[in-house]
C-alpha cells in the first residue's frame, strides 16, 4: 500500500514531462540523485495529507532503509558511496514524519565527508518538500541534485 500510494503520488506531484525535457541518462549519478529527492518531496507531501501513508511509509522504508545500508556496504560505485549519506540526511530532515526510518538510518555509519556537504543543502530540501506545483517541484529537485552533486565535485 505504502509504495503504491507512493507511485499515486508521483502522478500527483510531480512532473514527467520536465524529466523527458530534461533527458536524463536513467543510469547516471544526477538521474539517481534527482530520482531520491523527488521521492523525497513526494513522500513529505503525501505524508502531510494522509496520516495512513505516513505510518505505512515509515513501517516498510525502514527496512529497506536498513537492507539499503548493508547491500552499499560493500559496493565499490560511487551511487552505493553517496548513498548512505543520502539516506542520513534525508531520515533526519524528515524525521517529524517517519521517525523509525531516522532511527534505523542512525545506527548506521557513513562517508561524513559528503554527509558534511549534504547538510549545506538542507533548507534547499525543505524548501523542495514544500512545492505542491508539479513542474516547480520536478525542476527544483532537479536543480538541487545538480547543485549537490557539483558541491561533491
Amino acid at each position: 500500500m505504502a509504495s503504491t500510494d507512493h507511485e499515486v503520488g508521483h502522478d500527483r506531484h510531480s512532473s514527467f514531462a520536465v524529466l523527458k525535457e530534461l533527458d536524463l541518462d536513467h543510469n547516471s549519478l544526477l538521474m539517481f540523485t534527482w530520482n531520491f529527492l523527488e521521492d523525497s518531496r513526494v513522500n513529505m507531501i503525501e505524508a502531510r495529507e494522509y496520516r495512513g501513508f505516513r505510518e505505512n511509509w515509515d513501517n516498510c522504508t525502514s527496512e529497506l532503509v536498513e537492507q539499503m545500508f548493508v547491500r552499499a556496504k560493500d559496493s565499490p560505485s560511487f551511487i552505493a558511496t553517496i548513498l548512505g549519506p543520502l539516506l542520513k540526511w534525508e531520515a533526519n530532515i524528515c524525521k517529524g514524519m517517519f521517525p523509525i526510518v531516522d532511527f534505523v538510518a542512525n545506527k548506521f555509519d557513513c562517508n561524513e565527508d559528503i554527509l558534511n556537504v549534504l547538510n549545506n543543502f538542507n533548507d534547499r530540501l525543505v524548501h523542495c518538500h514544500l512545492i505542491l506545483d508539479k513542474e516547480e517541484g520536478t525542476k527544483a529537485t532537479y536543480q538541487l541534485a545538480y547543485d549537490i552533486l557539483n558541491k561533491l565535485g
